[in-house]
């Protein structure tokens, strides 16, 4: 499983990098307002994420379950595809005819006529109706644990779409160019997953397997996939509705601001995201074999090195988010708007990442009661939340609100996954101990690492802040790991090996 969590680094680490270096080029050559348009596609696509119907999930879970046959497996995809099928086609056409409603209510003080507008939303539709079944496909290369694979292309394929981008916009300026570039590349990719999966299952099959639907397959999951449908309903509600209020309520360019303060604390998602990724499938494996022992060990292990590795990186951001703004966008107008989010979205940012593995815990478990539970939950705050914080106080008001809620539920979630899914005796003073006391340290340290004074050298600058994150991590390396257990981390995975 180290090799899947190295290649996960690596796919998740090129995506981190290029939002640095080309949202950048984005606003430079189409304009902050464009890059808000571009911002509210991103919302398009959290919120279509919901007709997934959970069927992405399903299917990485089935083929990583030890006992499918290839047999069934073929099935299962055939299964899972047909559905997915229409559901692409249902994507496609909400928002080819809520294309005029959305411009006209959601859209607002933009440079682009109304005609624009539709047009973009439209070719957008496409678009992600071909990145939902990328996704799909992903899942299943996920669920065989063929990360390498899988984020060999993901690479390929963002390289085509967020790189390569600069060409036709360099030259055309537009928005035209850029929506229809990577709409082509994306459709290339959902071709290529395909292809690539079907080969993984079997070298014998052919690309073009007949669509039915196995109404043993669907007997089988579809508890499953109607807890994940609720759950992405939900959570596609609760991502997203931050950014839909701010673009509702405040004009377009205050999302594009909101953004950038959001995708820089996504960096924490990022760097454990390759964990979050690899870890699901080698939990479903553990328990179809009941190995629980493996599953308890393997957990609470993960939490104290997320922990550590988050606080690590967060106490910087915490402090410091309007030098690196700067860094990152050179231009003073820009971190001026930006900056203030990132202080609260960071601490809510904190919060979720300490959630994944609970949340991993009951997928892999099969069980998506919990989690639907504190989803709805957080429903109630958000909707007024929201909606009132944001016209009194701008986007800072759904900053503070979404990292409320996310504050809030954690320690609720953390406590019943650890008392009744893994069983945990010592929940509390687990969550404590590798979760609230590293924190306080790594924020304590970075508290006193921010009141050294910056050169006026931007080389200086950003080896200062590498410098300050490293040795926070050091200190909390060895305030809450013993030597022994140093060692031990970085072979983590080893026991588990196949």
């Amino acid at each position: 499983m180290k090799k899947n969590i190295i290649a996960n680094i690596v796919g998740k680490g090129w995506s981190l990098i290029s939002n640095f270096v080309f949202i950048p080029l984005y606003i430079y050559f189409l304009g902050i307002q464009s890059y808000s348009i571009i911002s509210f596609t991103l919302i398009i696509v959290g919120l279509m994420a919901m007709l997934d119907a959970g069927m992405t999930a399903t299917l990485s879970r089935e083929f990583a379950i030890k006992t499918n046959s290839k047999k069934d497996l073929v099935k299962i995809l055939s299964t899972l595809e047909t559905c997915y099928f229409f559901i692409a086609i249902i994507i496609i056409g909400l928002i080819y005819s809520f294309a005029g409603v959305i411009a006209k209510n959601m859209l607002n003080d933009t440079k682009y006529s109304n005609i624009e507008l539709i047009f973009y939303l439209r070719i957008i539709g496409i678009g992600v109706a071909f990145q939902m079944l990328a996704q799909f496909y992903m899942g299943g290369l996920l669920g065989l644990e063929k990360q390498v694979k899988a984020n060999f292309y993901q690479i390929l394929w963002s390289i085509a779409r967020n790189a390569l981008v600069i060409i036709p916009i360099y030259y055309f300026r537009s928005l035209s160019a850029f929506f229809l570039w990577q709409i082509s590349c994306t459709i290339i990719y959902a071709v290529t997953l395909r292809m690539v999966l079907i080969r993984n299952i079997s070298r014998d099959l052919p690309f073009f397997i007949k669509p039915r639907i196995d109404n043993k397959v669907i007997k089988r999951v579809w508890k499953f996939a109607a807890g994940m449908l609720l759950i992405s309903l939900v959570a596609s509600v609760n991502t997203q509705l931050d950014k839909l209020t701010i673009s509702k309520v405040l004009p377009i360019d205050q999302l594009g601001y909101y953004t950038i303060a959001m995708t820089l604390t996504y960096i924490l998602m990022t760097l454990i995201n390759p964990v979050d990724i690899a870890i699901r499938p080698r939990f479903t494996a553990l328990f179809s074999e009941n190995k629980l022992q493996d599953v308890l060990l393997l957990y609470n292990k993960l939490i104290l090195f997320i922990s550590i590795v988050i606080f690590s990186i967060a106490a910087i951001l915490f402090f410091n988010s309007k030098e690196i703004i700067l860094i990152w966008m050179r231009k003073e107008s820009i971190v001026d708007k930006s900056y203030m989010y990132v202080p609260v979205l960071t601490l809510g940012m904190c919060a979720l990442t300490s959630n994944l593995l609970p949340f991993n815990i009951c997928l892999s478990l099969g069980k998506t009661k919990l989690n639907n539970i504190v989803g709805i939950f957080s429903l109630f705050l958000t909707i007024p939340g929201y909606w009132i914080f944001t016209r009194k106080y701008g986007a800072l008001g759904a900053a503070v609100t979404w990292t409320t809620v996310q504050i809030i539920i954690t320690p609720i979630y953390f406590y019943y996954v650890n008392k009744f899914y893994i069983k945990d005796k010592h929940g509390f003073k687990t969550f404590l101990q590798k979760i609230i006391y590293p924190g306080l340290v790594a924020f304590g340290l970075g508290f006193i690492f921010s009141r050294i004074p910056f050169s006026k050298s931007i080389v200086l600058v950003i080896f200062q802040l590498a410098f300050s994150a490293f040795i926070i991590l050091f200190i909390l390396l060895k305030c809450f790991l013993a030597k022994a257990d140093i060692s031990g981390y970085l072979g983590l995975f080893k026991f588990q090996k196949k």
